[in-house]
């Protein structure tokens, strides 16, 4: 009598390397992206006097790898100090190639943690929209491990230290959404003015380009 064969449940592995590429992909058709009034491109340097292109490319290198590593670490359900980690160990080598200019310090927090939420999804094999890798970052790492457990108590621009409630939410509450998007509604009219009222009036989140 033979014994069954057990099957063993098939672990997907995420193509991490594929999200770091985008990541990468999408910081550089940012750069390439001409005009933006004030920002660095290949035309000029914005209002900028310490970086060009060739600052943002030297940064750009030194990043490569820290993406896909950031979303294997998400792949593999790392919990925040983690990705904190990985994040300070890739501005240290950007500050490096860069000779101390911050060139994509916000892009390492933001298009991290998306990365990282990337590579979860995609090992669990559910939807890479915004709203979702959104939603994983606030469910996965947006409580209170996500915040030192001690800092300095400063004051905010109004001279208050900020509350309990403004930090972190009221005692039971999910945090807010890390990554919030909006919908505009469709213009009424195709015409500028149209669409200035509607900026104007608040229902645009944006102004429309057009």
């Amino acid at each position: 009598m033979t014994r069954p064969v057990l099957r063993q449940p098939v672990v997907f592995a995420p193509d991490t390397a594929g999200i770091g590429r985008d990541a990468i992909r999408a910081l550089y058709a940012e750069l390439a992206l001409y005009p933006k009034p004030g920002l660095v491109s290949p035309l000029d340097s914005g209002s900028h006097d310490d970086m060009d292109m060739g600052t943002f490319m030297r940064s750009l290198f030194s990043l490569r790898g820290y993406f896909r590593d950031i979303a294997a670490a998400g792949a593999r359900g790392a919990d925040f100090p983690e990705l904190r980690a990985l994040g300070l160990d890739a501005e240290r080598r950007m500050l490096v190639a860069t000779e101390g200019i911050n060139t994509h310090r916000g892009a390492i927090f933001s298009l991290g943690l998306l990365a990282a939420a990337a590579g979860a999804l995609k090992r669990e094999g559910l939807s890479l929209s915004g709203a979702a890798l959104g939603e994983a970052v606030r469910e996965r790492w947006g409580g209170p491990s996500s915040r030192p457990a001690t800092r300095p108590v400063t004051t905010t621009a109004m001279g208050r230290a900020p509350s309990a409630a403004t930090t972190s939410g009221a005692p039971g509450r999910k945090p807010p959404r890390a990554f919030p998007s909006c919908s505009p509604p469709p213009c009424p009219r195709s015409t500028a003015c149209s669409r200035a009222r509607a900026v104007s009036s608040g229902r645009w989140c944006r102004p429309c380009s057009r």
